[in-house]
């Protein structure tokens, strides 16, 4: 019964919103959101900024922001919060609708409509979809979402196949390009670097580790409340080992995953879970400490040292489950803090960077850098506009 429930008001929902048709598609407008409007950020917000920066005269950009932001690269942006009789209006008259997830199921997409998903991960770790939330509701959805994406970026061959398998994306859909938001980790300057650790008052020769562990909800993916209890390593201790093996003065940073309610993060820590762009903190990171987030994926391209760290991994592995088993992962694991310290200790590079380039292999890389380039002439294509010269 619940069930029924559900699909009579998804479909309702439809047939509601049917009424924006009486508006007509405007054949340059874009609208972008990441989240469902919670931020600025990822594979969104790269493709709006190369856009912004070619063909600025030839596109109106809508953003969908909860809490309207007033910085210089979002001045004379329409912004809408999500949800609102804007935010359907500007959705079902936009000629292109770009998200990091797939697609919305709940509103009918019209048939001069393109919209691209871009997806909020990479690599292929953690299981999702159907092979995690198989019941016939959430088959029913993903038909629908299915059915009404366009385009669907990958970051590699193995995530296409779980587009293909867990979300039952057509394989004709999906754009083996690698992820636009990564681009930025192969086109890095240290200029970059030296500005975005001058937002964060870290001084500019003092190394970063970022610790950001992954969300942990799995029973219900629309209402689990997740709540974050506390880093699990002593500050002091790790960057004791960090300055043994690497040599100079350690700042760590803590990033919790953008579901979690609520976080506690020490004192000694810097805590930029509200910082916009994880992509931006990778980038100036040394170091990533992860436990099942596909971040180490993203910082991998930069061969820099990644150490997993979870103490839960036979508990995790059972209810939540990986396409790529642990123990083929190129990142040294730990399941505590002594295990940690003696990973990074003992971490020997070019053993690493070997590893990690299997991975890449073996798991098929799209990742080139150019991934942004690539979506956005798309998007010109569809909308019948040029790109300016780079």
């Amino acid at each position: 019964m619940k069930v029924r429930l559900k699909l009579l008001f998804l479909y309702v929902m439809k047939i509601v919103l049917k009424v924006f048709w009486l508006f007509p598609v405007k054949e340059n407008r874009l609208i972008f959101y990441t989240h469902e409007g919670k931020s600025f950020s990822c594979n969104p917000k790269y493709i709006y900024l190369y856009l912004r920066n070619q063909a600025v005269n030839n596109f109106d950009f809508v953003w969908v922001l909860n809490k309207k932001q007033n910085i210089g690269d979002l001045e004379g942006v329409k912004q809408v919060k999500s949800k609102s009789l804007e935010f359907f209006y500007y959705l079902l008259t936009s000629k292109v609708i770009i998200n990091n997830d797939i697609a919305p199921s709940y509103f009918p997409v019209r048939k001069s409509q393109c919209i691209i998903g871009t997806w909020h991960g990479g690599g292929s770790y953690k299981k999702w979809g159907i092979d995690v939330y198989n019941d016939s509701f959430n088959r029913k959805i993903f038909n629908i979402i299915a059915d009404n994406v366009t385009y669907v970026s990958s970051s590699c061959k193995a995530f296409s196949d779980s587009l293909i398998n867990a979300c039952l994306i057509d394989n004709k859909k999906i754009l083996p390009i690698g992820m636009p938001r990564n681009d930025l980790l192969f086109n890095n300057s240290e200029k970059k670097i030296s500005q975005i650790k001058e937002k964060l008052n870290i001084p500019a020769v003092c190394k970063v580790v970022l610790y950001a562990p992954t969300f942990r909800g799995v029973a219900d993916r629309i209402n689990s409340s997740v709540v974050f209890k506390g880093v699990p390593f002593d500050y002091d201790v790790l960057v004791a080992s960090l300055n043994k093996r690497f040599g100079g003065e350690w700042t760590i940073l803590f990033r919790a995953h953008h579901t979690l309610q609520e976080c506690i993060s020490p004192g000694k820590m810097i805590d930029v879970s509200s910082y916009p762009d994880m992509q931006e903190l990778l980038l100036i990171s040394d170091v990533l400490i992860n436990d099942y987030s596909s971040s180490m994926w993203d910082f991998s391209l930069m061969k820099k040292p990644c150490f997993i760290y979870a103490d839960d991994i036979e508990e995790y592995s059972h209810t939540r489950g990986f396409y790529t088993p642990m123990d083929r992962w190129p990142f040294p694991i730990a399941s505590t803090q002594e295990e940690l310290i003696q990973k990074i200790e003992q971490f020997d590079e070019e053993t690493y960077i070997k590893a990690v380039d299997r991975h890449h292999e073996e798991l098929g890389s799209y990742e080139t850098g150019t991934a942004t380039e690539t979506i956005c002439k798309i998007i010109c294509d569809f909308c019948g506009v040029t790109l300016d010269e780079i």
